[in-house]
């Protein structure tokens, strides 16, 4: 999401898909390689406030996640245009809703 990692003991695991919509299936399919994205964690709580705040856009970052784990790979330069493009959205949507809390 274009955070730093300043040290990887402060990355999470973000389920693409939750943990509570996959109940049915066993513990250690929840918290898969491909049903997750490791985040620093001031980007996991962030992506979790456009989860409340804006979920179209939260919904395009788990697409993302997802196109990349796919892939297998680096991104290519088109992810990488639409990582830039959801990085500028949401730093948007979150100065909107940081500037509405201090009002």
């Amino acid at each position: 999401m274009g955070y730093p990692i300043d040290n990887f003991d402060d990355l999470t695991y973000h389920h693409i898909t939750k943990a509570s919509t996959l109940r049915n299936r066993s513990k250690d399919d929840k918290a898969t390689l491909q049903n997750g994205a490791l985040l620093c964690d001031s980007s996991h709580q962030n992506l979790h406030i456009l989860e409340q705040i804006e979920p179209e856009l939260y919904d395009l970052w788990n697409n993302l996640f997802i196109i990349i784990n796919k892939s297998r790979n680096y991104p290519d330069e088109d992810t990488l245009n639409m990582i830039s493009a959801l990085q500028k959205a949401t730093e948007k949507k979150l100065n909107e809703f940081n500037q509405k809390r201090h009002i």
